[in-house]
């Protein structure tokens, strides 16, 4: 099981968006301005000594296709995120599903059964003030008839149905699934791997999904593409980066929907314009959710020395690394 990572208190009123890993979000409308005030329900620690609520994640990773081409990173980006959600995020590591090519059992290879079975089965488990995340890193693709799918590893464009795994399918489970805070990443378009679904079309089938977040690779008519130098794709690794701490942009200690996505869209969108000369735009949607925290950098990069942090009504308020309280400003 994860340690639970240890991060001062706040006295102060906020809120966030995309399917919360922490508490109730009151309702707020997508941040499109990273300097506005935000409100945040944040997790206290009588809600985790009493377990009221709990994380639940499904981490699938294909590299070694039968009938698409092979791909290098996506076992590790999935590897990669386990290993963040269970040192920033506070997700329990048995409570992590992960599908992928490393897996020695073969109930937990990226096979499409696996796909039908475990995953309905880990979605049941959730209850309502719980937090879901799924992560999918891998192939995806567009039948004749126009439906987005996700490809296990055996998946051939000949028998989609019997072979893959339907976005519309996912869509479905998660919808039923009981959590309220359900965020879904998907990775699936990836350089080089010829013509298939874009995240624009897979990400389209989940965007009127209500209580659930998408964040998606690159936009529509675009490629994901994978950073030899960091072996990751640079989504997953600017991910990861900005989970750590990188993304929060206001120094609250808490990297927020928001936050993350405004990182990963503008720092992959620059380095991969730098590294290779080509554009990757990450996206995001959400429907019928506000944003909400995520991670917990624990210490500002100055630790022992004093914060102070500006609430939506503008008032100035002390960071205590202890967690004792001041009321009111210094």
């Amino acid at each position: 099981m994860a340690q639970p990572i240890k991060s001062g208190f706040l006295i102060r009123i906020s809120l966030i968006t995309v399917s919360a890993l922490l508490g109730p979000s009151a309702n707020a409308q997508t941040r499109n301005d990273s300097k506005q005030p935000k409100s945040i329900r944040r997790e206290t620690e009588t809600d985790r000594s009493v377990g009221r609520r709990d994380k639940w994640a499904i981490l699938i990773g294909v590299n070694n296709y039968t009938y698409f081409s092979s791909l290098k990173y996506c076992v590790a980006d999935a590897r990669l995120l386990e290993s963040v959600l269970v040192q920033r995020c506070g997700f329990p590591k048995d409570n992590i599903l992960v599908l992928a090519d490393d897996q020695p059992k073969a109930q937990f290879k990226p096979e499409a059964s696996n796909f039908h079975v475990q995953i309905r089965g880990w979605l049941m488990q959730p209850k309502e003030n719980d937090t879901v995340l799924v992560f999918f890193s891998g192939h995806g693709f567009l039948d004749e008839r126009g439906q987005c799918f996700l490809a296990p590893r055996g998946c051939s464009r000949a028998n989609p149905m019997l072979t893959g795994f339907r976005a519309a399918d996912l869509r479905e489970l998660l919808l039923q699934c009981k959590a309220k805070r359900k965020l879904l990443i998907l990775d699936c378009c990836h350089a080089g791997s010829g013509k298939g679904a874009s995240n624009g079309n897979i990400g389209a089938t989940f965007s009127d999904a209500e209580g659930l977040v998408t964040l998606a690779s690159c936009s529509a008519n675009q490629e994901s593409y994978e950073w030899d130098a960091k072996q990751h794709g640079f989504f997953t690794y600017f991910l990861a980066e900005g989970l750590r701490g990188k993304a929060d942009d206001n120094h609250d200690g808490i990297v927020d929907s928001g936050e993350l996505h405004q990182y990963v869209q503008r720092t992959v969108r620059k380095r991969v314009q730098k590294e290779l000369g080509k554009i990757q735009t990450p996206y995001r949607t959400a429907a019928g959710t506000g944003e909400f925290e995520l991670a917990r950098v624990g210490q500002s990069p100055q630790a022992g020395s004093p914060r102070q942090i500006v609430n939506s009504l503008h008032m100035k308020l002390q960071w205590i690394p202890s967690g004792d309280f001041v009321m009111g400003t210094p």
